[in-house]
């Protein structure tokens, strides 16, 4: 009785966490249908107008947004993520949108989250806006203080400066003081605790491991990294000056004198008001309603200080208003958040695209009259009697839908369109990581070779894909993954596919080698490039463990069983076959780049050596086509493959990462996903897990302690691959190129 009773409480056990399960699930999705309904029914916007608010102190802009469902409830301070993509999009729709009456920026000095390159293309998107809207909408950008404590201002500063009219709180400084690059070395900490460090390089500009080597920066790191930091300087300085309708000279002087307080800065013409934010918001609403644009009046020019003289826009306009800084507009004009307007937009083309498929499917009910019309209309294909219409198998693989094909991928006709593929993070080997839900154990964006490989396959065999384009922003990573995503992108070109690719905040080493083969690369002055060349190595613990008393016994069947073994130093045959290795990955490398590029062999070997370039100076030398953003890129693509430039005659459709619904997202955050078991499944052991094991957290946790920052993402890599494997294998990855692009 007693184990028949026992049975029953399990069962009811289980019945119980099942019911509740079930619940959990019900419940959750009909939150989630409640919001999306809510989302729906807000969309629409003010017809008498509006203003357009950007607010970047509550948001961040990321290249690709990975919104969670259960963030906001697992982290009460979770921000809102904007894709820069869509943001840009949503800008330069809204210069075209009549209703839109102003645009106003709420800037932090965090600027949302946004590198430098990233900064550039929201400024261009800005200057778009400012062209196709011209007298008809004011922009005007305000911030509390441009950076706290004399520091960190530059860059919130410089997006600033591409609004017409800049307003500071009183109080606030503009802490525009120019920038500055660190370096730590983590050498000395490794030789206090007998680590010792053996890696390998070419050439002498690849310092991905040089934190971990030297004790202080080599002349080559130096050379490279001043001749970037002039090269993004220049463009602050250049960027600035053209905003503000200052001399460039001037604007270097204010920066070699910054921090300004609010009075100097408005003295020097950096900023054009010190206003509360209550009172900024009032200004742009006055300026608009003295400023309506008059019948037949030509757009103002946005590179040009339109703040006395502008259509419009009487003399002393500004000086007057600013008298009384606390007068109220005298038609107030509702605000809508950029979010909100984007989330107009993509109800505006949910209702085409099913305004397309409800056509679609009057079409072929047209077809109807014959049995062959109805088969079509089922799905189904009529037999062919010579067997013919059997399913054979594609031409890379078996009908299976295995590897060489990818089930479903041939889709159907309809409007040709452009793909869009955004490669965020490190490069790693196989299925990688994703998770549902951020969490202090989940890994940064990553692009895992395997899932990249398979949206690139399925784009070459979709008939309707004409061009695609890849945005990359990555440091790069592993050698091997970024071949294999190397060899899909020059399939797609050989099946008469251009490819145009987009480089944003970094696109150095492994960024670079998936970059090469395409059309055209397209990149912003400020991205961080190159960094042609390859790294390899290991840390050595022997005399570490011997210090602490642990003794170690090697046994091995043959000679270099243990070569990368972390408790013995490489021998002189080992270090000679790793530098073999070295050599014949640097090798394809720079082959790859001349057979990309179009480049000798001779002018790749004196640009690659490992060193990075900024995008402006990448142009000069041949490595990139052009500069601009994804806008451009989207453009260039189109028009590489003789397409229309309308979006509607030919839309972008992304292809990966694919967009996930709320309820997907749940589901597989709460385990019921298949992604995980597949990938396991495909590859095996998962490449670039995202939990990392307790070593790879113990030496990040300490290096962090030693160089007395966070570690980036490329940084972690290193240490976590080391820490893992007990190796870093070839790596196509740049350290400076991350920190270049994300410190600054």
């Amino acid at each position: 009785m007693a184990s028949a009773g026992g049975r029953w409480a399990r069962l009811k056990g289980r019945a119980k966490n099942g019911l509740a399960a079930v619940g959990l699930i019900t419940v959750s999705g009909s939150v989630i249908g409640f919001a999306a309904a809510q989302r729906r029914l807000k969309a629409g916007l003010p017809d008498e107008g509006f203003i357009l608010e950007l607010d970047l102190e509550q948001n961040t802009v990321v290249e690709h947004a990975r919104p969670s469902p259960l963030a906001p409830l697992l982290d009460p301070q979770h921000r809102g993520t904007l894709q820069l993509g869509e943001l840009a999009e949503a800008l330069r729709a809204a210069g075209e949108d009549a209703r839109v009456k102003g645009l106003l920026a709420l800037l932090s000095a965090a600027e949302g989250g946004l590198g430098f390159a990233q900064t550039q293309e929201l400024r261009d998107a800005v200057a778009d806006f400012r062209k196709r809207a011209g007298p008809r909408a004011v922009t005007l950008a305000y911030a509390d203080a441009f950076g706290e404590a004399g520091a960190a201002g530059t860059g919130a500063y410089y997006l600033a400066s591409a609004f017409e009219f800049v307003a500071m709180q009183p109080t606030g400084l503009v802490s525009a003081t120019g920038l500055a690059a660190v370096q730590p070395f983590a050498r000395g900490f490794l030789d206090r605790w007998r680590v010792r460090p053996h890696f390998f390089q070419r050439e002498e500009y690849k310092s991905a491991a040089s934190f971990l080597v030297n004790r202080g920066s080599t002349r080559a790191e130096r050379e490279a990294l001043r001749a970037t930091l002039a090269s993004l300087s220049g463009q602050v300085v250049a960027g600035i000056a053209q905003g503000r309708g200052l001399p460039t000279k001037q604007v270097q002087a204010a920066i070699d004198s910054a921090p300004h307080l609010s009075l100097d800065a408005q003295r020097l013409g950096l900023i054009d008001a010190r206003l509360y934010r209550d009172q900024a918001v009032k200004l742009l609403g006055r300026l608009q309603e003295a400023r309506q644009p008059v019948a037949g009046t030509p757009a103002t020019n946005p590179a040009a200080s339109s703040k006395a003289g502008a259509p419009g826009a009487p003399e002393g306009l500004l000086p007057r208003l600013l008298a009384k800084p606390d007068a109220e507009p005298a038609r107030p004009l509702k605000h809508v958040s950029i979010r909100r307007y984007m989330l107009a937009l993509a109800e505006q083309r949910r209702r085409a695209e099913a305004d397309e498929r409800r056509e679609k499917l009057l079409a072929r009910v047209t077809q109807l009259g014959s049995t062959t019309g109805w088969a079509q209309l089922l799905g189904r294909q009529p037999q062919a009697k010579d067997g013919a219409g059997s399913a054979k198998a594609g031409p890379e693989g078996s009908a299976d839908g295995g590897v060489g094909t990818d089930s479903g991928a041939a889709e159907s006709g309809g409007r040709p369109r452009v793909a869009l593929l955004t490669l965020c993070g490190p490069i790693v080997l196989g299925p990688g990581s994703d998770s549902a839900v951020p969490s202090p154990r989940s890994s940064p964006a990553q692009i895992a070779s395997l899932p990249v490989i398979q949206a690139l396959r399925r784009a070459r065999l979709d008939p309707a894909v004409k061009a695609v384009v890849l945005r990359v922003d990555s440091p790069g990573g592993s050698a091997a993954a970024s071949d294999a995503i190397h060899r899909e992108v020059e399939l797609l070109r050989q099946a008469g596919k251009p490819v145009v690719a987009c480089m944003g905040n970094a696109a150095a080493s492994g960024g670079y080698f998936i970059s090469a083969p395409a059309t055209k690369i397209v990149a912003q002055p400020g991205t961080i490039t190159g960094s042609i060349g390859v790294l390899m190595g290991k840390l050595v613990f022997d005399e570490a463990l011997r210090e602490y008393g642990i003794r170690t016994e090697t046994f091995k069947t043959a000679r270099n069983a243990d070569a990368m073994s972390v408790v013995a130093g490489f021998d002189r045959e080992q270090r000679r076959k790793v530098e073999a290795m070295m050599d014949d990955v640097y090798a394809r490398f720079k082959q790859v780049v001349a057979e990309g590029r179009g480049l000798s062999q001779s002018r790749v070997a004196q640009l690659a050596r490992g060193r990075v370039w900024t995008g402006e100076q990448a142009l000069e030398l041949g490595l990139v086509d052009q500069l601009g953003g994804l806008d451009a890129a989207v453009a260039l693509a189109r028009r590489e493959a003789g397409l229309p430039a309308d979006e509607d005659a030919a839309p972008v459709q992304r292809f990966y990462p694919e967009h996930r619904s709320p309820l997907a997202q749940l589901a597989k955050a709460m385990g019921a996903g298949e992604d995980d078991t597949a990938g396991k499944r495909a590859g095996g052991a998962r490449g670039g897990d995202g939990d990392a094991s307790p070593a790879a957290q113990a030496v990040a946790a300490l290096a962090a302690t030693a160089l007395g920052r966070q570690l980036t993402a490329a940084e972690s890599l290193v240490l976590a691959a080391h820490a893992q494997a007990g190796v870093v294998p070839p790596q196509c990855l740049s350290l400076e190129a991350e920190r270049l692009a994300a410190a600054l």
